[in-house]
């Protein structure tokens, strides 16, 4: 399959999802909250004093995962921390003790975190990116691509929603439902995928794009989880309740 098949491919299925979803409609307010629904968790120091920090830490977390256990991961650091300069300082330890999840995983978004954040501090003597809203898109996306442990999912969700710049995140778990699907190759990697949903996705309809293949991926994820199968009484157990109640 060529980049050019999968860009068809990748159009013929926005479209689709565009016909079947209400993603317009909520795109700010529902699923994907970016810059966003006012009652979205916080993280360390406000969302209303650096929207652009609290959408990278949450597109850290939201990576590969549920966007409802990353925002209830990004609570727990916004209750946990006074500001985002001691979430900076934490250990990674530490951090995956207040995000209650023990993982490999979690540990790795947990040292993410405090790379970015150490860098962040390194070149602004401050742990706050509010200073790239409203300057160029040019510089947003060398800053942001340019912070360790930040990576290329998360640079360009956060560019996206929190700085308007035309870019769309994939991470494994789109990648693989992407592939899955025959929408694109088996051996395109998620960067070469993100490359392709750019280009078949117009300026200005990022937001939406990425959510409706976001809901789609994740729907699609939670349908194949095997139901959890109970076991229904037997007769012999009912009647000896019964007659345990009799007697």
């Amino acid at each position: 399959m060529t980049p050019a098949d999968s860009t068809k491919r990748i159009a013929a299925l926005l479209g689709k999802l565009r016909a079947a979803s209400t993603a317009e409609t909520h795109v700010h307010t529902n699923a994907e909250p970016g810059a966003v629904a006012a009652n979205a968790p916080d993280a360390p120091g406000g969302r209303r004093n650096d929207p652009v920090l609290t959408e990278l830490i949450r597109s850290i977390l939201v990576e590969d995962a549920t966007l409802a256990v990353a925002e209830a991961q990004l609570s727990r650091l916004g209750a946990a921390m006074v500001d985002a300069n001691e979430l900076r300082v934490c250990l990674p330890a530490e951090v995956v003790a207040i995000l209650q999840t023990r993982s490999a995983e979690t540990l790795a978004r947990a040292v993410s975190i405090r790379s970015s954040l150490g860098e962040i501090f390194r070149r602004e003597h401050a742990v706050s990116l509010h200073r790239l809203i409203g300057h160029g898109k040019r510089e947003a996306v060398e800053y942001i691509g340019s912070l360790p442990g930040v990576s290329p999912f998360a640079a360009a969700r956060t560019l996206l929603l929190a700085l308007d710049v035309h870019a769309m995140p994939v991470d494994a778990c789109l990648a693989g439902r992407l592939s899955a699907a025959g929408v694109v190759d088996k051996s395109a990697s998620p960067t070469e995928i993100a490359a392709m949903l750019t280009k078949a996705v117009r300026a200005g309809e990022g937001p939406v794009a990425y959510q409706m293949l976001r809901e789609w991926s994740q729907t699609a994820a939670a349908a194949k989880r095997p139901a959890v199968k109970t076991r229904a009484k037997t007769p012999r157990r009912a009647a000896s309740r019964r007659k345990t109640k009799t007697s």
